[in-house]
């Protein structure tokens, strides 16, 4: 009886050993990666990377052939962030592995994977299968210790800082000091104190190969077109030529500030 006894606690034993070696390979390969990792790599600010090289190139929005896109993700709480400049919207995801996010029902395609690569200088790039569009989408990370915004996004102040932020000294139609800051501000001009330039939207359409930049106060808002010129920045009269009732039609006017770059 002891035998008997002695060989079945044995069996019993050794198929508790395997069912528990088995259950513990299987929790090894559904397990999620590491959060930290995962949140340290995927996390943060991500633009499209032909947006960022284009306006690297031309300094200047109306060179830009490929639309903006700007992702922002948020591990801590599984959550991704979209925006074109003129719409924004939220989305779920799956995290399927370290380098894979899933999301449903993204840009009209029932389900889109991120992957999360290196490329060239060992940079990370974050991209994902335009399916009804035909094409792959690559986006480059924000150094956000570079940017300041109000925004949930920062695609602002990253095409300000490429374009006309900076120290200016204006020297028509009076001379001074004036520094367009990355986040829209203006200082040391006694007619503005904000601005904004035209990246998405409309406004994009007014004028070929031409920036529109919006300059306000509390009181008033102003449209002008930014040309550059040499190491200058001119504004001119945006006018609109059309009656009233109707469709605007704009034309350049004349030119009313020119900005001399400092250092």
């Amino acid at each position: 009886m002891r035998s008997f006894l002695f060989y079945f606690l044995t069996v019993l034993l050794a198929v508790f050993c395997l069912s528990s070696c088995k259950q513990s390979v299987s929790d090894q390969t559904t397990a999620p990666g590491d959060t930290n990792h995962v949140a340290e790599a995927f996390g943060g600010h991500w633009i499209i990377k032909d947006y960022i090289d284009q306006l690297l190139q031309f300094h200047s929005i109306s060179g830009i052939q490929e639309g903006l896109e700007e992702i922002y993700i948020k591990p801590e709480v599984d959550s991704i962030y979209f925006t074109n400049g003129f719409e924004e919207v939220g989305f779920g995801f799956k995290r399927l592995n370290d380098t894979i996010l899933q999301v449903e029902k993204f840009n009209q395609d029932s389900l889109t994977n991120f992957v999360l690569s290196t490329q060239e200088h060992a940079l990370s790039v974050l991209s994902y299968k335009d399916i009804s569009a035909q094409k792959t989408v690559v986006f480059s990370k924000v150094d956000t210790s570079n940017e300041i915004s109000e925004s949930l996004f920062l695609y602002q102040p990253v095409t300000n800082r490429h374009i006309i932020a900076g120290n200016y000294t204006l020297t028509e139609p009076e001379e001074a000091t004036v520094v367009f800051e990355k986040d829209g501000k203006i200082t040391g001009w006694k007619d503005y104190q904000h601005y904004e330039l035209c990246i998405a939207g409309d406004c994009r359409n007014f004028f070929d190969k031409q920036d529109l930049i919006t300059l306000s106060t509390s009181e008033k808002t102003e449209d002008f077109l930014l040309v550059k010129e040499k190491d200058s920045y001119a504004l001119y009269e945006v006018v609109n030529v059309n009656k009233s009732d109707e469709m605007p039609f704009y034309e350049k006017g004349k030119r009313v500030y020119l900005f001399q770059k400092k250092g």
